[in-house]
């Protein structure tokens, strides 16, 4: 007695042989979702109509963009490239900023940008990733407080002025004088004028004698001489309000401390002045002697429209504009008015140090518009406490690719040999000290959790960390190359690729080829897997394949591990988890993967072979469903080809085999197959 009998059916293992292979097990198991347990059609795909994919040449890439919407015909982008597209993690944003790499310089776009003007041909139009650093000529220089009014010093001409006497000078250092007072009017170091000469008392012998530092000339009896005195006059001058007991102020090309201040006109200073002509915009000046300079150094940023911002400008050396600047100056910046193309720049934000040196902070000063060339910076370093947060926020480099996302907040890419990390939270902030280098060129990367697995021409690694900062890199514990950057799914706790031997599922706990068991590597490579395109759909990965090898795909059921092909080929995919769909591209059109009408299955049993030649003579098919084209094979000849209309008994034609097999095709679920040796056995099994 012998009964054939398949009620669960299962995946395709092309590297075991068929007589070797499970009961329940395919040499074929085409368009049918074999992890059900039952034979069952998938579904094809749904074109959704009309497609909004509008763009020119083959499109590879969408992205459905504003989850917002209910339709999900709006707002898809597309390209002909491979993009990576990732959402962006920020704080407060409304305007869904979105950020994707493969389409020239890497670029971001939002809700603004992506879907005003231009139809429906989306994004249309994105700015580049960061804010490029200030460049241009950038200066500083004091400035210093013109005073109201004018001051007259008329060192000669204030009430103590006068002294007794007169005095008749020779053509020497020696002065005589006639009734004068020197020793109590007149002291060393003061300055008098005497025949319209200006000279400086050296010495002082007696009333009536003394000596100054350079000879008269003239020798007029003076019977008017003056001492220079320390009153200042001033006219239409606000000297209480401007001015303070300790200002230095520079007149007629003179600088004196102020002593005292009578009133709006009239002050004292320490040391007479000399010059007597008159200054129409006297000004403040630093004491030098009795005040200290502070040392700043200034820079400036560029901010963009969404509030982003630049590294400062000359960040390599921080010393763009240094000033010694001292109570009662400020400062003039003057800014670069240098155009800055694609990232929509719109203010600058100025800083300066609170320090003397390069190594220290930096802290806000202003911001001011895009179009600003000057300011006057006055604040007293008190005011000072937001510090400059951008010194290494670089924008990344053009060739980026690859983007995907962390849930720490930050963003990864990677060109040629190198990884790139953005700052958490901040996609325009790429520091160049978070790179991390590997030993192979880079194909493409994957993320489970905070480990970025990079996945490169020859080994894969692992880049650990919650912090770009901190992170490390590890080698992973298998050597296999990623044939395809597309083929990379990230399914939970494991990264998928495609590599030369079979599809590699990789995580830090451990790594394996999934399909050693499955595919040799030869027949892998048959079906092309370079050009291989892989999604995640209901924790399966679903693969499509070049159509020019044969196999429209395949999927994978990591958890049954169980495979079977399928026939639908697309240029695109996109596995939007809000609607729990898996969209693609076909023929540039837009449709939904498992949503249309069943399609046709072939599904082949494995060869079931008996030590000694039997003679089946029956068979039944058991479905929901018919028609079920039934083909049945002795020997690997067919010796049946039926189309089965319900679940009644068929008879064989006579004749011995040790190899027997069958095949099903059709669109509805069967759930059961006996072949047997009688009619009584058919029913007894």
């Amino acid at each position: 007695m012998a009964l054939i009998q398949v009620s669960k059916f299962s995946g395709v293992s092309p590297m075991t042989p068929p007589r070797y292979l499970g009961n329940e097990a395919a040499q074929t198991a085409l368009n049918c979702p074999v992890w059900m347990g039952s034979l069952q059609p998938i579904r094809g795909a749904l074109a959704l109509t009309p497609s909004p994919l509008t763009k020119s040449g083959a499109i590879k890439s969408i992205y459905r963009f504003d989850q917002s919407q209910t339709n999900e015909l709006n707002h898809w982008f597309h390209w002909t490239t491979d993009v990576d597209v990732v959402q962006g993690f920020i704080a407060g944003d409304t305007t869904e900023r979105t950020y994707f790499t493969g389409d020239g310089n890497p670029k971001v776009t939002n809700a603004t940008l992506s879907l005003t003007g231009g139809g429906n041909l989306y994004p249309i139009a994105a700015y580049d990733i960061g804010v490029p650093k200030p460049t241009g000529t950038f200066t500083t220089a004091k400035t210093t407080t013109v005073l109201t009014g004018s001051i007259n010093p008329n060192p000669f001409g204030g009430t103590d002025s006068d002294l007794t006497g007169s005095i008749d000078p020779t053509a020497s250092v020696n002065v005589v004088g006639v009734n004068t007072l020197f020793t109590t009017e007149l002291a060393a170091g003061d300055t008098i004028l005497v025949s319209s000469e200006i000279r400086i008392v050296d010495a002082i012998t007696d009333d009536t004698n003394l000596t100054v530092t350079v000879a008269f000339t003239d020798v007029a009896n003076d019977t008017a001489p003056e001492k220079a005195s320390k009153e200042v006059v001033g006219v239409n001058t606000l000297f209480t309000t401007e001015l303070a007991v300790g200002n230095s102020i520079l007149v007629t090309g003179e600088t004196r401390v102020i002593e005292s201040i009578t009133d709006n006109t009239h002050l004292t200073v320490t040391v007479p002045f000399t010059d007597v002509a008159n200054d129409t915009s006297p000004v403040i000046t630093p004491n030098l002697t009795t005040t200290t300079a502070e040392t700043r150094v200034y820079t400036f940023t560029h901010v963009n429209s969404f509030g982003e911002e630049s590294t400062p400008y000359s960040e390599t050396d921080m010393t763009p504009s240094t000033e010694d600047v001292y109570p009662g100056e400020s400062v003039v910046v003057t800014l670069p008015t240098a155009a800055v193309t694609n990232v929509n720049v719109t203010k600058k934000r100025i800083y300066r140090s609170a320090a003397g040196t390069a190594n220290t902070s930096f802290f806000f000063v202003a911001e001011v518009p895009l179009a600003t060339t000057t300011y006057t910076d006055s604040l007293d370093g008190d005011d000072l406490n937001e510090v400059l947060p951008s010194l290494t926020w670089v924008q990344p480099p053009t060739t980026l690719k690859g983007l995907v996302g962390m849930p720490n907040g930050v963003m990864v890419g990677f060109s040629g040999n190198d990884v790139y990390f953005s700052e958490p939270f901040r996609p325009f902030a790429w520091p160049i000290q978070y790179i991390q280098t590997v030993g192979y060129p880079i194909v493409g990367l994957g993320v489970i959790d905070t480990t970025v697995v990079v996945l490169t021409q020859g080994r894969p690694y692992f880049i650990q960390g919650s912090h770009p900062g901190s992170s490390v890199m590890v080698e992973a514990d298998i050597n296999q190359a990623c044939l395809s950057k597309r083929s990379i799914v990230s399914m939970g706790n494991a990264v998928f690729y495609a590599s030369p031997d079979g599809l590699v599922g990789l995580s830090p706990g451990g790594s394996a080829v999934v399909t050693e068991s499955m595919f040799d590597k030869y027949t892998w490579q048959a079906m092309g897997p370079a050009a291989l395109l892989g999604c995640m759909y209901e924790n399966k990965y679903v693969g499509f394949l070049d159509a020019t090898s044969g196999n429209g795909g395949f999927v994978y059921d990591m958890k049954a591990k169980t495979w079977n092909f399928h026939n639908i080929y697309v240029t695109g995919a996109y596995n939007d988890l809000k609607n729990d769909a898996l969209y693609l591209v076909q023929n540039n059109e837009l449709s939904k993967w498992d949503s249309g009408t069943a399609l046709s299955y072939i599904w082949k049993s494995k060869k079931f072979t008996f030590p000694e030649p039997k003679s089946f003579a029956c068979y039944r098919v058991q479905a929901e469903g018919y028609p079920i084209t039934t083909k049945i094979y002795r020997d690997g000849v067919s010796i049946v080809s039926l189309s089965v209309t319900d679940d009644s008994l068929r008879r064989l034609p006579a004749g011995l085999g040790t190899d027997w097999e069958f095949q099903l095709e059709g669109s509805t679920e069967v759930y059961n197959v006996q072949l047997a040796q009688s009619p009584q056995e058919l029913n007894q099994g």
